[in-house]
């Protein structure tokens, strides 16, 4: 990945997530069950394993920690970098840099190593089953 694709993708994905996240926080119905979103689950009829991301981060930014992790406890991870990524990279372009390129790259490589991989393709396979099992 190059900086001139990756750059322009993340902060279009983490803007769009954000304006999501800011549409939820003034039209609640947007995220409710019955809207059904998610495409994986309007096809399968069962939460996909981020069903669950938008309620968490919504809780967490009404200060309902127990509700984080109820709802999907990778949502705090994805406000962490909807917010953070687009930032850095920000810096970046201010300053003429290419760390966030290089921390993508190396983060990259390190998940590219099975005994990093199996383990993270585990607690999100957990993450799932924790939405599965509570019938979001």
């Amino acid at each position: 990945m190059t900086r001139k694709k990756l750059y322009p993708l993340v902060v279009t994905a983490s803007l769009a997530g954000l304006g999501w996240l800011t549409a939820n926080l003034f039209i609640p119905s947007l995220g409710s069950a019955d809207t059904h979103i998610c495409l994986f689950r309007l096809v399968t009829g069962i939460p996909c394993p981020a069903c669950g991301s938008t309620t968490s981060m919504l809780s967490f930014l009404h200060g309902d920690l127990a509700g984080v992790i109820r709802w999907n406890p990778m949502g705090l991870l994805l406000l962490a970098a909807m917010i953070l990524f687009p930032l850095w990279i920000l810096y970046d372009r201010v300053y003429g840099k290419e760390s966030f390129l290089r921390f993508y790259l190396g983060f990259e490589s390190i998940l590219k190593k099975k005994w990093v991989m199996l383990p993270a393709i585990l607690l999100v396979l957990a993450n799932w089953a924790w939405s599965l099992y509570k019938g979001f």
